[in-house]
């Protein structure tokens, strides 16, 4: 715990100079990492990553499964903290429950303005495949990584209170923090998305 690519450092964090709060996205997601026998010609072994196994695709760890968390960098207090998507939406055993929003395991990418706090959600499970491969004499294996989309979305909580503000659909995974900028009296948002087998594009959204 909590993963391979950490809890918190891998889509950074935003912090507020004039109230020293610090905006910090994580997520818990185990993996479990086997040596074996390499397939390769110039090692003799690698490393197979793979998620902890769940029990009807419900994890074995406490909930929530990804979430914003803001620090009082003056104090050290949690002002507060808010799940970050939702996993009870895809997995059958959960949706029946009727449970608050439990969060996914998915890197949030962010961007903080003087009222809200606005985060592009990855909504991607990654997905390791190995790829066979014969070139003359050499015979091996290739690995890489696919994603698989779940309800992308970018989001805005109230930076102070970290209630839901509002939320807009992606098409798909958030790879970066979105930026924003003014043109002609309008302000824009956008975010870069896609990776690896998606379409890589920035989204751009026009506030009204």
């Amino acid at each position: 715990m909590p993963g391979i690519a950490g809890g918190a450092s891998w889509a950074g964090a935003a912090f507020d100079p004039e109230t020293g709060i610090l905006y910090v996205p994580s997520n818990t997601i185990p993996y479990a990492v086997t040596m074996t026998k390499a397939p390769l010609p110039h090692a003799d072994y690698i490393g197979r990553v793979a998620p902890v196994e769940t029990i009807q695709g419900v994890p074995i760890w406490k909930p929530p499964y990804g979430r914003m968390t803001a620090i009082d960098m003056n104090t050290g207090a949690h002002r507060w903290m808010a799940p970050m998507g939702d996993l009870a939406n895809s997995v059958p055993a959960l949706q029946k429950l009727g449970l608050p929003p439990l969060g996914r395991a998915a890197r949030s990418h962010v961007l903080l303005t003087k009222t809200l706090l606005i985060a592009g959600q990855e909504g991607t499970t990654q997905r390791e495949e190995i790829a066979g491969r014969e070139s003359g004499s050499q015979r091996g294996a290739t690995a890489g990584m696919s994603f698989e989309v779940h309800d992308p979305k970018l989001v805005a909580h109230d930076k102070a209170t970290g209630k839901l503000v509002g939320e807009v659909a992606l098409p798909r995974n958030a790879t970066a923090a979105p930026m924003t900028y003014m043109l002609n009296g309008k302000q824009f948002i956008v975010v870069a998305t896609g990776g690896s087998n998606l379409p890589a594009e920035l989204i751009a959204l026009r506030l009204p």
